[in-house]
């Protein structure tokens, strides 16, 4: 059966604490302005997440980060196009990055991904058990309550930018 509702019902600690304690497993979708963040849980584990917020797709966040060049990444992107292979996997071939720095990588970006879910009370949740995230989304497996812990530290901190910054044209 479904389960849907916003997260100022239910806020995201308690939602993972319910998915984890019930040892469910199913898909999670969570919408906040337009993104959709899918987390996929397995017997209460979270094993994937993906999410269509530019920001957060891996090109991207390397870039951001410095990892590769804007040059770069245009030709990794090129070959993703014409091989449909995933975009980690041409930037491995292309020695631009090592299967364990891609595999290192993703983790802490799957992590942020589902951390991110804790900075909105104003988010519509879906979770079907049912569903599954399909191939985009990346596998990860990592401890959930040194997630929830992060997450509440998160929010208590993004409740006080609230607070201090007011105007409603303002985004953190």
């Amino acid at each position: 059966m479904p389960v849907n509702g916003t997260l100022s019902s239910m806020p995201m600690h308690e939602l993972l604490r319910w998915l984890t304690a019930t040892a469910k497993s199913g898909l999670l979708t969570v919408e906040h302005d337009r993104i959709v963040t899918k987390v996929e849980f397995s017997s209460g584990q979270i094993v994937s997440s993906s999410s269509d917020e530019p920001a957060n797709r891996l090109g991207q966040c390397l870039l951001s980060q410095g990892k590769i060049s804007d040059e770069q990444l245009r030709s990794a992107l090129a070959v993703h196009e014409q091989t449909r292979d995933r975009l980690g996997q041409v930037l491995v071939q292309q020695g631009l990055l090592t299967q364990d720095d891609l595999a290192r990588f993703l983790k802490t970006k799957a992590r942020e991904t589902v951390l991110s879910l804790f900075d909105s009370s104003h988010a519509s949740f879906h979770f079907d058990e049912t569903a599954s995230a399909g191939p985009e989304a990346v596998a990860v497996g990592f401890e959930i309550e040194s997630l929830l812990s992060e997450g509440a530290v998160r929010r208590r901190e993004m409740a006080k930018f609230e607070e201090i910054l007011t105007s409603p044209g303002l985004v953190l």
